[in-house]
């Protein structure tokens, strides 16, 4: 048995222009769709903005606009709160990491234009809800590869990576703070960090080698995230700090960390007189001794220590899909493979390749440099480090990846037993009654917009495994977070579309009213005693536009109207990669799909009652649309036309007079629920 989806639509607007595309993921021939059909109903375009433009601001809380990412955080006394944020190039940064593969260049990058850039406080980043969630951090010891794992991170555009990022250095600096106020302020920087809807995977942080001291603190602060450690031999990490004079690793001796200090005294050596090789070999082993101690203490599962060695192809096949359960395509794997092979720091294009330089390193360093790696037993620790490390990965190497969830099976809907319910109902007539369908704005009634439907954050993997649940039991329900929507309607400009469309005429559907019922015209010229309800006019798109808003601006119902309705053109194709005709979350049979709708409309525009017999994706674009479901077993109340009728599919009554309600019990008897459709959201029916 198949519960499949039967539409009864009413679209209604509240202000402006709006834009909606309808996507058909699978329609079963005529023969094979069974009686159980689902019945949707649709009441509502509002659009919530008087022009078709992406707002200026686009904000998810009112205070800090969705994007813009702390930079700059004033903990210089406890009273101090001052953020800075700005919004980043990620999209740079995805295509070229090695272009940008530090924070700091990310920032120089983006951040240098005042309006680029807003203030804010510690309160506003507090009450930011989480978005992108970490799924994994990167501790090292410097010049082991940290930064090329980095790149390769970043190289798939849906994984959100900061690569030694100022804000977590800045709590860990902190001179005020206690542990559990870093631990806090750690929860809330990094949690507004993620205020970028656009990578799904999730957030990564490489750090500072010098803050591998700090990693039981960002253990404490996130005890589930798992992170890894990198290491390498002594003799080539120790090779690359002494290029240069002073010793990179030795930047710190005047402020020592407390164990470098320890293993400085306990190996009788004054930090102040101590060669560059004694205290950078007490440096490196403090690093190592900092990650072998929150190991220790780690939850299962959640630490790895990683030798340079097995990089860069491990991050692709074992790290990043077993160990931070992430899904990695075949796509994303091509580019981390390309990117491995760029020099990490490549800041000027173009890029160079890089060269394995284990070996030059080895035969650089003095014998008394490998002197003082034995004397302060680096290297013992290094050889106990690659023993746990060998055992680990071996273990690694056997557990399971991350998979995407199946698209579509049909022998999933076959073998259901049980259906999901459906979303908790009320009365068709309760539901007209206290919010009627001329009437764009919605009543002052709490939850009246978000009705009863399930809603899932597309972006959160659990959550998208639940949806898909619903999808093949084909319960009504909303998604949020879905990246390529989000993207797609802030790319929609006006501007954007005029240039698209051009100067070619399209046929727009008129009506003499805000009703727009559909009717078949090949139906409607057999019968001689029908007039069609709506009519046809050839304008561009900017001519259309300009109606319409004429249109959303009065509140006569009996006034003309304007309805956009269209296939999709190339470039919405191009721009929407999740509606593609393939097997996905999405299109359950591309064998059936129909292919992209777009519908633009106005406020006050209502699609007349009436029932769909394929499943459908409805992704809003601009505005919002107020939608009616019922299931399929109230199709017997409806008065539906009958099949000959050229409204086939369509209720005989117009749903905006309530008096149909009192002739007809039965109609205002039924079950009904309703939702609004908002900007970036997506309704499956």
């Amino acid at each position: 048995m198949h519960r499949r989806v039967a539409v009864m639509v009413a679209s209604l607007s509240v202000a402006g222009v709006v834009g909606v595309l309808l996507v058909s993921i699978a329609s079963p021939p005529a023969s094979a769709r069974p009686s159980r059909t689902f019945a949707k109903i649709v009441d509502g375009s509002q659009a919530d903005q008087p022009r078709f433009l992406p707002p200026k601001v686009p904000s998810r809380t009112g205070d800090i606009p969705d994007g813009f990412i702390p930079i700059d955080i004033d903990l210089t006394t406890r009273g101090s709160s001052r953020v800075k944020l700005c919004r980043l190039n990620f999209a740079k940064y995805h295509r070229e990491p090695s272009e940008l593969p530090m924070f700091k260049a990310l920032v120089a990058d983006a951040c240098l234009s005042h309006s680029n850039v807003i203030t804010r406080t510690l309160s506003d980043l507090e009450r930011l809800p989480p978005l992108v969630s970490p799924k994994g951090f990167v501790f090292h010891e410097s010049r082991c590869g940290s930064t090329l794992i980095a790149n390769v991170i970043a190289s798939d555009e849906k994984n959100l990576v900061y690569s030694e990022s100022l804000p977590p250095a800045q709590v860990f600096r902190c001179a005020w703070c206690s542990e559990n106020d870093k631990i806090r302020l750690l929860r809330v920087v990094i949690n507004a960090m993620g205020n970028s809807k656009s990578h799904i995977n999730g957030m990564f942080f490489k750090f500072q080698s010098i803050q591998s001291f700090y990693i039981r603190l960002v253990q404490k602060a996130f005890p589930a995230v798992p992170w890894v450690y990198l290491f390498r031999h002594p003799v080539e990490v120790l090779a690359s700090h002494l290029r240069s004079t002073p010793a990179v690793c030795a930047r710190h001796r005047h402020h020592p960390p407390a164990t470098v200090a320890a293993l400085m005294q306990e190996a009788r050596v004054s930090t102040t007189h101590a060669t560059d090789e004694q205290y950078c070999v007490a440096h490196l082993k403090g690093l190592c001794l900092s990650a072998l101690n929150a190991h220790t203490k780690a939850p299962p599962g959640t630490a790895l220590l990683l030798h340079y060695e097995r990089l860069p192809s491990a991050m692709w096949d074992h790290v990043l899909p077993k160990h931070f359960q992430v899904i990695v395509s075949p796509e994303a794997k091509a580019r981390m493979e390309a990117e491995s092979q760029m020099y990490s720091k490549a800041k000027a294009r173009p890029a160079y390749e890089f060269h394995e330089d284990s070996s030059a390193k080895q035969a650089k360093l003095s014998d008394e440099a490998r002197a003082v790696i034995d004397e302060l037993g680096l290297a013992t620790l290094h050889d106990k480090m690659l023993a746990m490390e060998t055992e680990a990965f071996d273990t690694l190497v056997d557990k399971p990846a991350a998979k995407f969830e199946p698209t579509w099976d049909a022998r999933q809907e076959a073998q259901i037993k049980t259906y999901i319910p459906y979303p908790e109902m009320q009365t068709l007539g309760e539901l007209l009654r206290q919010w009627p369908p001329d009437e764009p704005e919605a009543p002052n009634v709490p939850g009246i917009e978000t009705g009863t439907l399930p809603r899932f954050n597309y972006s959160v993997p659990e959550q998208r495994a639940k949806a898909l649940q619903y999808r093949v039991h084909e319960v009504p329900f909303m998604l949020t977070d879905v990246p390529d929507i989000v993207a797609t309607s802030e790319k929609w400009t006006f501007d954007y579309l005029n240039e698209n469309f051009g100067d070619r005429k399209f046929p727009v559907t008129t009506s003499k009213t805000n009703h727009f019922p559909y009717f078949n015209k090949r139906s409607a010229m057999r019968n001689r005693d029908y007039t069609p309800p709506t009519g046809i006019e050839h304008m561009t798109y900017k001519e259309w536009f300009e109606k319409a808003q004429q249109a959303a601006t009065q509140s006569n119902v009996d006034a003309p109207h304007f309805y956009f309705q269209l296939n999709a053109e190339s470039f919405m194709a191009r721009d929407i990669n999740v509606f593609k005709p393939q097997a996905s979350f999405f299109i359950v049979d591309p064998s059936a799909n129909k292919g992209i709708n777009c519908r633009l409309g106005s406020r006050g525009i209502i699609a007349e009652p009436h029932y769909d017999g394929g499943r459908n994706f409805v992704a809003m674009l601009r505005g919002a649309k107020r939608y009616i479901l019922q299931p399929p077993e109230m199709c017997k109340k409806l008065h539906l036309y009958p099949r000959s009728h050229p409204e086939a599919r369509h209720a005989e009554f117009d749903w905006s007079d309530l008096s149909v309600l009192d002739k007809y019990p039965d109609l205002a008897a039924s079950e009904a629920t309703q939702v609004v459709v908002r900007q970036g959201e997506v309704l499956y029916i």
